[in-house]
């Protein structure tokens, strides 16, 4: 009856399984620190989040006016209607420029590591982080000032912030390969 049990002893993936431990221990043994599964499963994390807050940032929470009203001159057809309380509006936009941000430098970095297509893929993603910039701008009705700092915050966060990661790690190389060659 013991002989009809499988051993227990060795790990079995499903044939379906796209990475084994054998993958990983040649992973680790090559000095990767992290595995292709792994990237990818974050890449397309930040990819996801990148496209939700980029929507969020379109059509905003409580959506947009739909006409002008002459009783609320604030009331501007096409304009986010959530701005109206201005604070909740500052607090909303601010988080979600943020984790579009975070999302973007997420996707350059792993695309950088990763060494293919990192041109374009730079490229993209300043250009979707000037669109970001753009459609935020358009659906902020009138505010004077608060819209100087706001359009300068989302344009800050959504075109420099991908970017400072891999600014940051040329850097650091750079100041590796000098240190390493004074000693």
């Amino acid at each position: 009856m013991a002989q009809d049990q499988p051993n227990q002893s060795k790990l079995t993936l499903p044939i379906n399984s796209t990475r084994s431990d054998a993958d990983s221990i040649n992973a680790r043994a090559r000095g990767d620190n992290s595995s292709e599964h792994t990237k990818n499963t974050l890449l397309v994390l930040g990819t996801l989040i990148a496209s939700v807050t980029f929507q969020a940032g379109v059509n905003p929470t409580g959506g947009v006016w739909q006409e002008n009203s002459p009783q609320d001159p604030a009331q501007q057809a096409g304009k986010t209607i959530l701005a109206n309380n201005i604070s909740f509006y500052a607090i909303y936009i601010v988080c979600n420029t943020l984790a579009f941000s975070t999302s973007c430098s997420m996707i350059g970095s792993l695309v950088e590591t990763s060494g293919e297509f990192r041109i374009l893929v730079r490229l993209v993603l300043f250009y979707m982080g000037f669109t970001y910039c753009a459609s935020v701008m358009s659906v902020l009705p009138n505010r004077g000032t608060l819209n100087t700092w706001l359009f300068l915050f989302t344009f800050y966060s959504a075109l420099l912030v991908p970017f400072l990661p891999l600014f940051a790690r040329r850097i650091w190389n750079k100041i590796e390969a000098a240190w390493n060659e004074l000693w």
